[in-house]
């Protein structure tokens, strides 16, 4: 299959003369392009973007391409010009083993030799699907995989666990919990100094990756050259984009489709995400106080009504499938998505490919009572079998709500 990855509205664009660098960023009086020396640099050569008449802000600079390090610094309203924010549209994420999950973009060739592979068409009806974590697959000291918790290994042949014990069940398909790019350090315990006060995790990192910073990017930490080192940078050489893509490969010459856990309902909550520095107020659900909705229980619920949160969710959606050649997406309390933006997801996904996948979880509390009703239907049924009261009756609260 000839890889035709769909076009994006923003983000870095590499041409044989130069780089055009475009960011939406309507309410902002000034916006600079800064270009770094390495992933540790703190300062960077810092050019002035030029902005047109919808908000876009624009440059074009010679003699820049792959391999540089970038970000953006923004001065308006609605931002901090003492952040340097990473690119949203960044298909390659260079950040740090820090609570703010400092990051910087990385421009990446994302070319890629797919030879003949394409979607896997199975009948949903015959779908068996395996819920996975990437790491967790082979980093058990037990795990024979050479390369363990990485996208590579999981994949490696004659291993004792990975895409072999996956290939011994049976399962036709693989459900990646979040695999774009999270901030996967967590907030101090109880630590009442920081900014968001953590109360829900007394570990010190994000393992299961329902906290997105970066919707285009694969999680670096799952690369080959992946680590927890605190303060350590992962993505520096954007290795990761190729690697996830061999992980797709390896799966579909199995007939085995992927479908990516993925979570726009939200971002995550105290690092630098970019969205919340450019325009938190076309991004996100505010009250009238100006304070994040949470109904997502995560701290903010983007607005997805919103014009350009809506085409940010379509051309990932489509970004993945096309460059990464995804089966399908389960998206993770997808209530939270307005109803407009969920049936373009579904007719626009369709129509690049009519087999794909589509999944949702429900909101919170609804599935929390799913559950409820589930136990309580089970428990009735086993009253009336046996007539045993005493065994249902610290439930009758719970059934009765």
């Amino acid at each position: 299959m000839k890889n035709k990855t769909n076009p994006l509205s923003y983000g870095a664009f590499v041409t044989k003369n130069g780089t055009t660098f475009k960011i939406h960023a309507p309410n902002s009086i000034k916006v600079s392009l800064l270009i770094f020396d390495s992933p540790e640099a703190y300062t960077g050569k810092e050019y002035e973007m030029t902005k047109n008449e919808v908000g876009d802000f624009i440059l074009v600079l010679n003699d820049i391409g792959v391999g540089t390090y970038y970000g953006y610094r923004l001065q308006g309203p609605l931002n901090d010009s003492n952040i340097i924010i990473a690119d949203p549209y960044t298909k390659a994420a260079v950040t740090q083993n820090s609570m703010r999950h400092v990051a910087k973009s990385l421009i990446v060739d994302d070319s890629y030799d797919w030879n003949r592979d394409t979607w896997i068409k199975i009948d949903p009806r015959d779908l068996i699907i395996y819920e996975m974590h990437v790491r967790d697959m082979t980093t058990h000291p037990t795990s024979t995989a050479k390369q363990k918790g990485s996208y590579l290994g999981l994949v490696e042949p004659n291993q004792n666990g990975g895409i072999e014990h996956i290939k011994s069940m049976g399962v036709n398909a693989v459900q990646l919990l979040p695999t774009q790019e999270f901030a996967n350090v967590e907030v101090p315990y109880k630590d009442e100094t920081t900014p968001v006060y953590n109360d829900w995790n007394p570990y010190s990192r994000n393992h299961w990756g329902y906290m997105t910073t970066f919707f285009f990017a694969p999680e670096s930490y799952y690369a080959s050259d992946g680590t927890d080192t605190p303060n350590a940078w992962n993505g520096t050489d954007g290795r990761a984009v190729n690697e996830f893509k061999d992980m797709i490969k390896s799966f579909h010459n199995e007939d085995i489709a992927v479908i990516m856990d993925v979570v726009y309902n939200h971002v995550s909550n105290y690092d630098w995400h970019p969205l919340k520095y450019i325009d938190r107020e076309s991004y996100f659900r505010l009250d009238e106080n100006g304070n994040y909705i949470s109904h997502s229980g995560c701290g903010n619920d983007t607005q997805s009504e919103n014009p350009k949160m809506r085409q940010l969710i379509l051309e990932s959606l489509k970004y993945w499938m096309t460059a990464y050649h995804i089966d399908g997406f389960r998206f993770d309390i997808g209530n939270l998505i307005d109803a407009k933006t969920r049936q373009l997801i579904i007719d626009e996904l369709r129509a690049i490919n009519p087999h794909v996948y589509i999944l949702r979880s429900e909101e919170h509390t609804s599935e929390l009572q799913s559950r409820r009703n589930l136990v309580c239907r089970l428990l009735l049924e086993k009253k009336k079998k046996n007539k045993k009261r005493k065994k249902i009756k610290k439930y009758k609260k719970t059934c009765d709500e």
